[in-house]
């Protein structure tokens, strides 16, 4: 998939939400929820508006992306995670967002997988910031 069909496809989603929700995507308003972060007037549809949105709502969010092989997917990740620092990870995948446990539990997905074999982009743990 490309990035015209990509986009094409956000665009169906977001009229399908209708106009209220229009700037958000469905994975990126699910995981934001997921931490109870507030979500009025916000445009949310890659990896930096939601990591500013989790940021805004008194959350520290630090990549660990180097902390993982490059080339790791999903499933791979659940081995992973328990030997990383404790705390919930956002997870982004090509078109895709999803939050895990530090235990490899999946939290929220709105697309999930039984055989995950998504590529890892991006890795952000996700604290408290008066945890850190």
């Amino acid at each position: 998939m490309n990035a015209y069909q990509r986009q094409r496809l956000q665009d169906d989603a977001a009229k399908e939400q209708g106009e209220k929700h229009r700037h958000r995507t469905a994975c990126a308003t699910a995981c934001c929820e997921a931490f109870g972060a507030s979500l009025s007037g916000c445009y949310l549809h890659t990896i930096d508006d939601i990591c500013r949105v989790l940021r805004r709502s008194g959350y520290a969010v630090r990549s660990r992306r180097s902390s993982v092989p490059k080339q790791v997917t999903v499933g791979g990740l659940r081995k992973l995670l328990p030997k990383l620092e404790v705390g919930a990870y956002l997870v982004r995948v090509d078109g895709h967002a999803l939050v895990m446990a530090h235990d490899g539990r999946t939290l929220v997905d709105t697309d999930p997988r039984k055989v995950d074999r998504r590529r890892v982009t991006h890795l952000y743990r996700v604290v408290p910031k008066n945890l850190v």
